[in-house]
Parts: structure tokens; C-alpha cells; sequence
């Protein structure tokens, strides 16, 4: 564990790994703890950096955030400290529009991009969503904000899977709950910023992921941001939500690695198909039509 003292924030940071350096970009309210699903896989081929945004988690502001570029201000400033000159950037939801605004303001800096449930403007669809997570941040209790919020994310498959998901990953957040007001500094910050405009071409080969069901940022978006940077590749993921990562991290971890690696786009197995039913009592009647 370590702190960079940058110049508008004390950033947390953890290094792990051996191999070619790649910079994760945590979503909306999260932490570096988000990659831990995709870590221990990804760091046998990489030297993962894992910061924490400013004014989450460990990483202290000394100023406010206003818009994405005092993001990635702060992760260019982290790189110098590290003296990574050029490195491969994933970024999740937030952090992938973050990643991607760093991609077309430091092209320099980053060598192959991961973009996973981002997109690439704000349309009214999702500006209805930002809308709805700021009245629930600011009148759900907070383990209510957290279950309706998660739900929001999960894919269907998922939950259905472990339906005890939703009430553990609320008791967590009680344990080392993310404070409210940077909650809603982080949501304005992203509600507050310009798209990337179409006059930066993104130079870095990139990968856009998403996953079938994500209500919060639909994989239509996703399709538009691959589609508006030249080259790029899309995979949508069948039984993912707005959140591979936990929900499918052995495919997201060798599709990332595959193409930081050499370019390889992993193409996700096809969804289990379901269990066939039993002939009930329509059965006749429906065979007889």
C-alpha cells in the first residue's frame, strides 16, 4: 500500500504483479477493491496499478472535483510519480469514461485501452440515471441505496445464482461506507463534463465491453463508443449486468489479458441454456392447437 502526494490529492495506490504496466480505473463510488476479483489472474502477466479516485477511499482531496479532467489530471500526475511513461488503462463504468477521457486528452500515455460499461456521451436516457442515483443517494437509507443500486447493476443471472448477493454486498458497504457527500461530488463531476469530442481520435487499439443486461449504462451505448472509435472492437457479455468484473471475472480476466497481451478480442461463451420444463397441464391443450 502507498500514497503519492499529488497536487490535489493524497492518492492511494497499490502495485501488484510482474510484467507490462496497466492502470485500473474504478466506477462510480468504488475502490481500488473493485479489480479484486480479476487481480490475482491478471497479475501473472501484468504490474497492475490500482489507484483509489480522489476523495474515495484512502485517497484524500486537497480540492474538489468538478469534471472527469480532474481525474485524469491526477492520474497523469500519478504516472510521472511512477515514472510510467506510456502504460495500457482499463476503466469500469465511471472509470471507463474516465480511461476514455485520458485516452483522448494523453494519447501518449496509453498504450492499449479497455473500456467495460462506459459510453460515450450522456444521452436523456442516461441522464435520467444520473438523476435517479442522486434523489436515491440523497433520500434512501444507505443499505437501501446500496441493495437498489446493486439490483440496478446485476445482471438478472447473476442474482439468481447467488440471491444472497444483494444483502452481503450491503452489509459490506455498512462496514467502510463510502461517505455521501463525495458520492454526490463524484456523480456531479460526471453529470458536469463534456463528451469527448469526435475531433480527438482515440490512437490507443481499443476494446469495448459490455454486458447484455446493464440497465445503468445499456450495452446500445457501448456499441455507440465502439463504433466511434476507429478500430475498435466490442464484446457484449450475455450473462453480465453493469459489473463483469464480479459477476463474470474469469472471462473478463482473460479477454482483458488476451488483448493487452496481443490484440486478442476473447469471445465469451454463450449462456448456459435453460432447463427444459416438465409438460404441465397446458401441454394437451396446446399440443391439440
Amino acid at each position: 500500500m502507498s500514497w503519492a502526494e499529488l497536487t490535489d490529492c493524497r492518492c492511494f495506490y497499490e502495485l501488484t504483479g510482474d510484467g507490462p504496466g496497466v492502470l485500473l480505473i474504478p466506477g462510480l463510488g468504488a475502490t481500488a477493491r473493485v479489480w479484486q476479483p480479476v487481480v490475482p489472474s491478471l497479475a501473472e502477466r501484468f504490474t497492475l496499478l490500482t489507484p483509489d479516485n480522489r476523495d474515495m477511499g484512502r485517497s484524500l482531496a486537497r480540492r474538489p472535483v468538478h469534471t472527469l479532467r480532474d481525474y485524469t489530471a491526477d492520474l497523469v500526475e500519478l504516472l510521472d510519480h511512477l515514472g510510467a511513461r506510456r502504460i495500457h488503462v482499463v476503466g469500469m463504468s465511471l472509470g471507463g469514461i474516465i480511461a476514455h477521457r485520458l485516452a483522448a486528452d494523453h494519447p501518449s500515455r496509453v498504450e492499449r485501452l479497455v473500456l467495460i460499461s462506459a459510453a460515450s456521451r450522456f444521452t436523456p436516457y442516461l441522464s435520467e440515471i444520473g438523476w435517479l442515483l442522486g434523489q436515491m443517494l440523497r433520500h434512501f437509507p444507505r443499505d437501501i441505496y446500496t441493495r437498489t443500486f446493486e439490483l440496478l447493476g446485476c445482471g438478472p443471472l447473476t442474482l439468481d445464482r447467488d440471491p444472497s448477493r444483494l444483502q452481503r454486498l450491503a452489509a459490506e458497504e455498512l462496514v467502510d461506507p463510502t461517505p455521501r457527500r463525495a458520492l454526490g461530488r463524484q456523480l456531479r463531476a460526471l453529470l458536469a463534463s463534456a463528451p469527448v469530442d469526435e475531433c480527438q481520435p482515440i490512437a490507443a487499439p481499443t476494446l469495448v465491453m459490455s454486458g447484455r443486461y446493464d440497465v445503468l449504462i445499456p450495452a446500445c451505448y457501448g456499441r455507440q463508443l465502439a463504433n466511434s472509435i476507429r478500430g475498435a472492437r466490442f464484446v457484449e457479455i450475455p450473462q453480465a449486468g453493469h459489473n463483469p468484473v464480479s459477476e463474470c471475472p474469469d472471462y473478463v480476466a482473460r479477454a482483458v489479458g488476451g488483448f493487452l497481451a496481443d490484440g486478442r478480442v476473447i469471445e465469451p461463451d454463450p449462456p448456459a441454456s435453460a432447463p427444459r420444463r416438465r409438460d404441465g397441464p397446458l401441454s394437451a391443450v396446446t399440443a391439440a392447437n
